[in-house]
């Protein structure tokens, strides 16, 4: 018996040649023949995103890589959602790997399936295999100040909203609005979970005002736009009625009881007449 000391090479055709003797030396004539290896499939070695991944980011791409080299014509990847909507992408190859990019950002918290396909160099399909994940949730605002609704709010507030996962700061938006939708001018400070509007004069008095908020990820999934709203408190009046300063155009009320009459009193001794 012979054992090669390595792998024979796929799809190579062997010539094997057996000679004998008998025990008092007679040769055999050789024998001959051959025999051709075969190509067997490509095998997954790897996969990205792996099965039943979860968090995976929106713009993650799909790939795949074989044991193997294959014919690269032949291999195939392709994505679908939860409801079985084949998702739009290019997909590249070479002899050992295929990747899938999707055209557009992913949705969140959605569960998508991959199927790879491949061959050998001489056609031996392998059995296509699936597998599936999950992608990232999106932000979302998880507290607001000013809070929704919230009535009585000081004319020098300021808006904050905080994010329930790190997102790109320069994503972040804040718009202020008053009842005619015109947008309050301010500065926006940000850091990867908040966002502080902070007005350019004071708010008006007893005034309803809607607060839009939107930011993202740093691959670019974006939250749902969130809203609220908040009202000022009403003016305050800073005179009580009991000290009410007096109109420059009201006359002062003249005192009663006639003129006043002043007496002189003499209290020199009177002149006696003489004798």
């Amino acid at each position: 018996m012979f054992s090669p000391a390595a792998a024979l090479a796929e799809s190579t055709v062997y010539t094997a040649t057996v000679t004998a003797s008998s025990g008092s030396g007679a040769a055999m004539a050789p024998y001959t023949w051959t025999f051709s290896t075969v190509s067997p499939a490509p095998v997954v070695a790897s996969r990205t995103p792996a099965s039943a991944a979860t968090g995976v980011a929106a713009n993650s791409p799909v790939r795949v890589t074989f044991t193997k080299a294959g014919d690269p014509t032949e291999s195939t990847l392709s994505l679908v959602n939860a409801s079985g909507v084949a998702v739009a992408g290019t997909v590249a190859t070479t002899s050992t790997t295929v990747t899938f990019t999707p055209s557009a950002l992913l949705a969140a918290n959605t569960n998508y399936t991959a199927t790879v396909g491949a061959s050998s160099l001489l056609g031996t399909a392998m059995t296509p295999a699936a597998w599936s994940f999950t992608t990232e949730t999106a932000p979302t605002v998880s507290a607001i100040t000013p809070a929704n609704g919230a009535t009585g709010v000081t004319n020098t507030t300021t808006v904050k909203a905080t994010f329930s996962k790190a997102v790109n700061p320069a994503s972040i938006m804040i718009v202020l609005a008053d009842p005619s939708g015109t947008a309050v001018s301010g500065t926006l400070a940000t850091t990867t979970t908040t966002g502080t509007l902070t007005p350019s004069a004071i708010l008006t008095p007893g005034t309803v005002y809607r607060v839009t908020v939107n930011a993202a990820l740093t691959d670019g999934l974006a939250a749902t736009t969130f809203t609220s709203s908040f009202t000022t408190g009403a003016a305050v009046n800073i005179f009580p009625a009991a000290l009410k300063p007096v109109s420059s155009s009201t006359s002062p009320t003249p005192l009663t009881g006639g003129p006043l009459h002043h007496r002189v009193h003499d209290h020199r001794h009177p002149v006696l007449p003489p004798g």
